[in-house]
């Protein structure tokens, strides 16, 4: 995970809801869907506008950094990824066999 993604799962985490990578950074573009569980900005004045929006409107504020949250939980947590690694492993049907016995099999 790049340097500026983890950032963003982690100010998400943290319920910072207008965080916003550098300016064309890929991560914060994938992460962040515009007004839904963040910001997208590209400018210091949009960043202010935002803040400034979240400041007086704990309704949004608290929605938005409760969506953050649970987009980073449900598509960047490693321990859900390891799961879905786990399911995949799982769905494999395994036959092992001792070499020179082909008649041995030891069954998951």
């Amino acid at each position: 995970m790049s340097e500026a993604k983890q950032q963003a799962c982690e100010y998400e985490l943290v319920s910072v809801e207008d965080y916003e990578p550098p300016i064309g950074a890929e991560a914060g573009r994938r992460q962040i869907e515009d007004g839904v569980n963040g910001f997208l900005v590209s400018t210091v004045a949009e960043a202010a506008a935002r803040i400034v929006q979240l400041v007086r409107d704990p309704h949004l504020r608290s929605a938005v950094g409760a969506r953050a949250r649970d987009s980073v939980r449900h598509r960047f947590l490693l321990t859900r990824l390891v799961g879905e690694w786990f399911d995949v492993i799982d769905a494999f049907e395994t036959h092992f066999r001792l070499r020179g016995s082909a008649a041995t099999q030891i069954a998951p």
